[in-house]
């Protein structure tokens, strides 16, 4: 059986007899005296294509992977993150406080109100606003497991017979809508804000305060994680999500994914967004990184410079 396949010597070809190949035994298109305009260019083209595609590939998955050891070499331990931020260190005597800062006369604005806290999370600010004078607090939000946090913690505080936790959208009008740490998370702000309108009664006042902006040194929201500012900036979007698992294993791969969802909202969109709304502007206020003072009238500097927006607004 053996005899019947060709010997080494009868398949190797020296380049001194490559002229005696038969070359009728070849394809026409990988003959030596083919011109090369047919199949064999065209797959000569394809695969020097497809090596170039996977250095390429190759060399982006390195320096992905050196970028990623970077950023975690300035990350925070996970039991270090896990207490770090605002949510996780509220409690009813601080979380109000930003909203308190950010708002002339807050609680001015809810005491004696039927309130609407629009994207309410955890419920903490629904809670306080009830404990603080407002005649009554619904809280709206799309998830579950926080609406029923937020009504176990309006019992404990006694808070429950003016608090009020759903996942639909009311059918009832509010005299004040709130919306709180919030607006950089919703997916649709501009029409999150129409909603909020509508629900609003006639002459009613919206309230809107949110950090961290997304040009800002926090606007990835990862500073409870890593250390270094500005990282949306300074590192791909899939280095920051690679880091991420480190921290939250949600598979989230992009920005918009992660739990909470971020719309990149800038400085200039959510001032667009508020001009636009046909709402009558009382009162906006952009507060400057440690409070240093004219960078926010100077374009592009405020968007760094940035570290919450405000405003109030009369339907």
């Amino acid at each position: 059986m053996l005899s019947h396949f060709p010997s080494k010597s009868q398949i190797l070809v020296s380049p001194d007899s490559a002229e005696d190949v038969d070359k009728t035994i070849l394809p026409a298109s990988f003959r030596p005296d083919h011109q090369g305009t047919g199949d064999s260019r065209k797959f000569l083209e394809i695969s020097s294509r497809a090596a170039m595609n996977a250095k390429t590939t190759s060399l982006a998955s390195l320096a992905c992977s050196v970028l990623e050891r970077i950023l975690l070499s300035f990350s925070y331990e996970q039991e270090e993150a896990a207490t770090r931020g605002a949510t996780a260190n509220y409690n009813l005597e601080n979380c109000l406080s930003f909203a308190q800062q950010a708002i002339p006369d807050f609680l001015g604005h809810i005491r004696g109100k039927n309130v609407l806290d629009y994207g309410c999370g955890l419920g903490w600010q629904s809670v306080k606003m009830a404990l603080s004078g407002a005649k009554s607090v619904t809280g709206f939000d799309l998830d579950e497991k926080r609406l029923n946090y937020a009504r176990q913690l309006a019992s404990a505080s006694g808070a429950s017979h003016n608090t009020n936790f759903i996942s639909e959208l009311p059918k009832e009008q509010f005299e004040v809508t709130v919306s709180l740490c919030s607006f950089e998370h919703f997916a649709n702000p501009e029409q999150e804000l129409r909603k909020m309108s509508d629900l609003t009664e006639c002459n009613g006042y919206i309230l809107i305060a949110f950090a961290e902006p997304w040009f800002s040194h926090s606007g990835s929201h990862m500073n409870d994680y890593i250390r270094i500012p500005w990282i949306n900036l300074l590192f791909p979007e899939r280095v920051v999500m690679q880091a991420r698992r480190k921290y939250r294993q949600d598979g989230a791969q992009r920005y918009e994914a992660v739990v909470g969802g971020l719309n990149k909202m800038s400085v200039s969109r959510f001032e667009r967004i508020i001009q636009r709304s046909g709402l009558k502007v009382v009162h906006k206020r952009l507060y400057p990184t440690l409070g240093i003072p004219l960078v926010i009238h100077v374009p592009v500097i405020r968007e760094l410079l940035t570290s919450a927006c405000a405003c109030v607004l009369n339907k």
